[in-house]
Parts: C-alpha cells; structure tokens; sequence
C-alpha cells in the first residue's frame, strides 16, 4: 500500500475512550499506528442517556495533507454519522458540476412531436447492418433528448432537490422542526413530535 490513501471507517465496537485503561485498546491503536493509520474522531459517537463511547471512527494514513472531521448530530440511529474531509494534496484542484435533464410536461410534448417526424424507416435502407441501424437509432433519439431537454449545471443545494422530488418543503421543514426538537434534549416533545406525521403546506 505505499504510496496510495487509505481510509478505514465503519463501527469497531471499540471504546477508544476508554484507551488509558484498556491495553486491548491499546494494541488496537499501536496495530492501526505500525501501518501508519491514525483515527480522525476523538468525541464520542454513541451517546444514550447516561453513556457516551467512542466505536465508530475513521482511521486513515495521510494526516500530513491537513483533515477536518468530526460527528454529524442526528436521529437517524443511536450512532452519530463521522465524516472526515482531507486534501489531497498541494496542486491539486478539480470541480465536479453536477448535470440533470429537467424533464418537463412541455419537454415531454416536444419530445413526442420530434419523434413523430423521424423516419425511423429510413434507417433499414440505409444499411442492413444492426449494430449500425441501432447506432443511428441512438444518435435521433439522443439529439431530440438533448434538444428539448439539455442538460443544466446545477448547484449542491438544487441538484438535491431535484434529485429527491418526493421530499417536499413541507417535508422539509417538518424534518427541520424534527431535529430541532432532538439537539435541545426535550426528549417528550421529540418523541410526540416523531411519532406525528406532519405534513406542512408548501405554499
């Protein structure tokens, strides 16, 4: 593995907090350490009601790059969601635009009248030869797919949106309410509200 980034996460169901009193922990970390992997979280990722541990982590072996990590507070699980963002070194920089199609009614109806006018016919005198009649077939249908609805760059907080239709604003709100109610520790009124089904208009 010289050479090349490594990253290890998941649950180990080992206490790291408990680390100057356990020597089981102790050689798990040296183990991690003699192949130069190093945990990224040091708060705990468990906490219920009077107990707080640390077994999830993400172990990795380029912290000379600079890290930022740490939990993500939610109710998805009694586990806290890790994450751990590193760079990947001097020099390097790529961006990553995010395409979609938005597929409209009135795309769609231009869609049907384009197709209507193609003489798919036309193909079978053109050659005999299927791979190359399919080719054909592909490249109409495609260009009429990217005349009525081309791809758009989209930033992170639209491209979720789209990709997610059935998540609604008054689904989101609810969820915002929702884990508000979780980080202020109001454990009744979180419970009733979850328990709930909410649903908000999204005027």
């Amino acid at each position: 593995m010289t050479g090349k980034i490594l990253y290890i996460f998941g649950d180990f169901n080992i206490d790291l907090l408990k680390f100057e009193t356990s020597t089981f922990i102790q050689d798990f970390i040296l183990s991690l350490q003699n192949c130069y992997l190093f945990p990224t979280i040091d708060k705990p990722t468990r906490v219920h009601n009077n107990s707080a541990t640390l077994i999830d982590n993400i172990f990795i072996n380029n912290p000379e790059y600079g890290l930022c990590s740490g939990n993500i507070v939610s109710d998805i699980s009694d586990h806290y969601s890790q994450f751990c963002v590193t760079s990947l070194g001097k020099g390097y920089h790529k961006s990553f635009k995010k395409k979609v199609r938005i597929c409209t009614k009135s795309a769609e109806t231009r869609f049907i009248q384009e197709l209507v006018n193609v003489n798919f016919g036309a193909l079978f005198v053109e050659s005999q030869n299927v791979d190359q009649i399919f080719s054909s077939l592909y490249r109409k249908i495609n260009n009429i797919v990217n005349k009525v609805a081309p791809l758009k760059s989209l930033n992170n907080r639209n491209f979720k949106k789209v990709s997610k239709p059935w998540i609604t604003q008054g689904i989101r709100e609810s969820i915002r309410i929702k884990n508000s109610l979780f980080l202020t520790g109001n454990k009744k009124r979180y419970l009733y509200y979850r328990k709930k089904k909410f649903f908000y208009s999204n005027k």
